[in-house]
C-alpha cells in the first residue's frame, strides 16, 4: 500500500526517480526518467538503469551506494546520466534517501537533478584559474627578468647607486658603491648593514 502511494506522488514530482527495495535493485521508475532517457520501466528495474548511465560512473555509484545501505544515511552522488533528446550524457546530482525498514532490508527513494550546467560553469570557472595561475607565473618570470636587467645595468654603471626598500634595508648596491666602501655585495646585503650605514654618515658628514 505504502509503495503505491508513493508511486502516485513521485510521478507528479519535478524530477526523475526510482524506488528500490535493496541496493541497486530499482523496482520502480517514473514517467520522467523514461521519457528522459528513452528506457522503458521494464528495462530500467533491477539494475537495467546501468545501461543508461556513463560507464566510468556505475561502479563509483554502486559502492556509494552499498556504503549507504550499511550505514542506512543519506548520500549524494555526482553521475552522468543518458539523455535521448540529445544523444549524451549529462551530469546529474542523485541522492538516496532511506526511507523506512522492513523485513525485506531498506526501502530507497531515488531523485535524479540534471545539473549539466553547473558543471560546465564549475568546468569553466577551473580553467579560467589555471588561465589566471599561468598569467601570474608568466608575469612573476617577466618581473625576475627585468628585475635581473635592471640589476645588471646598475651593477655596471660608474656611478654610486643602491636599492633599499620600505624598512631601510639593502636590497642591492652597484659594483662600484660596494668598492668604493670597500664591502662585498653579499655582506652589504646580510652582515654588514650596520656597518654600511656608519660608513655612510661619516662619508656625509666629512662631506658638509
Amino acid at each position: 500500500m505504502w509503495l503505491c502511494h508513493l508511486e502516485t506522488l513521485v510521478e507528479f514530482l519535478p524530477h526523475m526517480m526510482w524506488t528500490a527495495k535493496a541496493a541497486v535493485e530499482v523496482d520502480f521508475v517514473n514517467d520522467k526518467w523514461c521519457t528522459y532517457t528513452g528506457v522503458t520501466a521494464e528495462q530500467s528495474v533491477g539494475q537495467g538503469w546501468k545501461a543508461t548511465f556513463f560507464e566510468e560512473d556505475i561502479e563509483p555509484f554502486v559502492a556509494a551506494w552499498h556504503s549507504a545501505q550499511s550505514t542506512r544515511r543519506e548520500i549524494e552522488v555526482d553521475c552522468r546520466v543518458f539523455s535521448v533528446s540529445d544523444n549524451r550524457h549529462r551530469w546529474h546530482l542523485i541522492r538516496l534517501v532511506p526511507t523506512q525498514s522492513n523485513r525485506e532490508g531498506i526501502q530507497w527513494l531515488v531523485t535524479l537533478t540534471e545539473i549539466e550546467r553547473f558543471k560546465n560553469a564549475e568546468q569553466s570557472l577551473l580553467q579560467n584559474e589555471l588561465r589566471l595561475n599561468d598569467a601570474v607565473a608568466a608575469a612573476r618570470q617577466d618581473h625576475e627578468q627585468i628585475e635581473q636587467l635592471l640589476i645588471s645595468y646598475l651593477h655596471n654603471m660608474p656611478a654610486l647607486s643602491f636599492i633599499k626598500d620600505e624598512q631601510g634595508r639593502y636590497l642591492y648596491a652597484s659594483k662600484s658603491f660596494c668598492e668604493f666602501f670597500e664591502i662585498e655585495f653579499e655582506k652589504l646585503v646580510t652582515t654588514f648593514l650596520k656597518a654600511l650605514e656608519i660608513r655612510l654618515e661619516r662619508f656625509i658628514g666629512a662631506g658638509q
